[in-house]
């Protein structure tokens, strides 16, 4: 099931992604790749998924030169592809399954990515399911792979594994008491990054960041995982002690500031993408803390990665007026619950 619609009420994680990249044998990497090689190599994706359908039951694949509905702009939206395969859209593909949960990239930082995403933090159950994926195309693809160095890729902070983890979590408690910067510094010393997400230029009013490993080389891929899954662990238990502090300390601007935020989602007719992501934020956190017990988080969901201007023209069909302020507030008007 999607990670937009599979939530739950009082997790701070949005989504979990686990990935494994990998390049072809004696093909130059995709920036350097002509069209009509990248294309064959897209086109090879696409035999080996439609040849195994037992693996690969409910799969659909795009090529991004015919992609006349715009489905890849629609899973660049959702998460489920990265931009360089929007930006590589001559030579470019990606297979999706049913659920939502299993991307094969083709031609975007790598030749290959097999990613899962997930909005809880299965990462292990993630892993099994991607490296069958890797098995298969092994056996009909012939990988880059040096035996100091492991598995060639694209980026330095892939090499080795290929194995890239990821999670996109809400930390306003974190924010709003200026602890991020420590607690880069902390787990920076663990090969792990954390950085802000839909900041696009402007401040980070969504308060949602992305965690990941710098490094995937050294180690077993168990011993990454288990690794990162602590560090995680460990803020989120910062985030929830910074939470309890704040509304010991501050109930009823707490509440004041979820249920005001809920107001004016709900009752603007124009609004910013900055304002909308901010308030979007506050009534986020009411939820996860159980302050609000009547607005599914899926639905929040929908709504941050519907946001930006790029999503607005695909559910306006272009009709859009200027920086799309006004369809933000309809759309938000149009899906946010009446009552609480």
């Amino acid at each position: 099931m999607s990670w937009i619609t599979d939530v739950f009420d009082n997790s701070i994680i949005i989504n979990s992604k686990i990935s494994l990249s990998r390049n072809i044998k004696e093909i130059p990497f995709t920036n350097k790749l002509e069209d009509n090689v990248g294309r064959k190599n897209v086109n090879d994706v696409e035999n080996i998924i439609y040849s195994n359908r037992e693996v690969f039951n409910g799969f659909k694949f795009i090529k991004l030169w015919q992609d006349e509905e715009n489905l890849s702009s629609l899973s660049y939206e959702k998460l489920l592809i990265d931009y360089q395969v929007i930006k590589n859209s001559t030579k470019s593909g990606f297979g999706i399954d049913r659920d939502e949960t299993i991307t094969i990239m083709v031609n975007g930082d790598n030749h290959l990515k097999f990613q899962y995403i997930s909005s809880e933090l299965d990462l292990e159950k993630g892993f099994n399911e991607i490296s069958k994926i890797d098995y298969l195309f092994e056996e009909n693809l012939r990988y880059a792979f040096d035996e100091n160095l492991g598995y060639l890729t694209n980026n330095i902070m892939e090499l080795g594994l290929g194995l890239e983890i990821s999670v996109m979590i809400h930390l306003p408690a974190l924010k709003l008491n200026k602890k991020i910067k420590n607690l880069t510094k902390e787990i920076l010393k663990l090969d792990i990054y954390i950085e802000e997400v839909f900041d696009e230029s402007i401040e980070n009013c969504s308060n949602i960041y992305k965690i990941y490993n710098t490094k995937s080389i050294g180690l077993s891929e168990k011993n990454i995982i288990a690794k990162f899954k602590t560090v995680v662990e460990q803020i989120i238990l910062k985030e929830q002690l910074e939470r309890e502090i704040l509304f010991n300390n501050f109930k009823f601007k707490v509440f004041d500031n979820v249920f005001r935020s809920y107001g004016i989602l709900k009752n603007s007719h124009i609004i910013s993408q900055e304002e909308a992501f901010k308030l979007l934020s506050s009534v986020r956190m009411g939820i996860e803390m159980s302050i609000i017990n009547n607005i599914d988080k899926k639905i929040l969901n929908k709504l941050l990665v519907n946001m930006r201007l790029s999503a607005l023209k695909n559910i306006f069909k272009n009709n859009i007026n200027g920086n799309g302020d006004i369809e933000r507030a309809q759309y938000i008007r149009d899906n946010l619950p009446n009552n609480l």
